[in-house]
């Protein structure tokens, strides 16, 4: 009867798994969307799961009354605005308890960061990498601007969903400011409710 949260891959979620979780106490789950992108996050980042199975694992974890925290990642390789999208119509539909999305960075010695400099995404300086996950990007996207206000966006319109048409079209505003403010808030909102809400239930 101790309460407890976990992280979760994908491939190891199932309706019998979540059911033995939830007998055994577990109050939250944390799952890798990752990116929206099917085939990227299949061939590119090796997790061998669609959108459906985790939309169909988001409905057991709701079915057995388990919350979730999804994990995010933008500005991947090679990534579209229509990507970026995806990833946040994904998180929408799967409606979580809370949500992380963070700036992907081509930190040396790992496959992804030789895989953006063989692609001249990136020039493989090191130096130039931020030390934070949420600031910016140092890899070369030519709808930069325009998928940093999604990053911005992100958990707010996850949070609220109905405001998704209308984000489709803030993002081609010069509102920047503004969406920084918002995003700030929008994350130190999501960190409460994952430690600080999560104790109350």
């Amino acid at each position: 009867n101790i309460p407890f949260s976990c992280l979760s891959h994908m491939n190891f979620l199932n309706e019998r798994y979540v059911d033995y979780l939830k007998k055994a106490g577990c109050k939250l789950v944390n799952i890798g969307v990752e990116t929206g992108g099917e085939s990227f996050r299949r061939e590119i980042l090796r997790r061998d799961y669609s959108n459906n199975d985790i939309y169909k694992i988001s409905e057991t974890l709701h079915k057995y009354g388990i919350l979730f925290y999804t994990l995010n990642m933008l500005f991947l390789p090679g990534e579209t605005l229509k990507m970026s999208l995806k990833t946040l119509k994904v998180n929408i539909k799967c409606k979580p308890f809370a949500t992380e999305v963070l700036i992907f960075q081509p930190f040396p010695g790992t496959d992804l960061a030789s895989y953006a400099s063989s692609r001249g995404f990136y020039d493989g300086s090191f130096e130039s990498i931020p030390v934070s996950l949420f600031t910016d990007s140092v890899l070369a996207n030519p709808q930069k601007k325009i998928m940093m206000r999604v990053f911005h966006l992100f958990q707010f319109t996850v949070r609220f969903r109905y405001f998704y048409p209308l984000v489709r079209i803030l993002i081609y505003l010069p509102f920047d400011r503004l969406y920084k403010m918002i995003h700030q808030h929008y994350k130190n909102e999501m960190r409460k409710r994952y430690f600080f809400d999560l104790k109350k239930i």
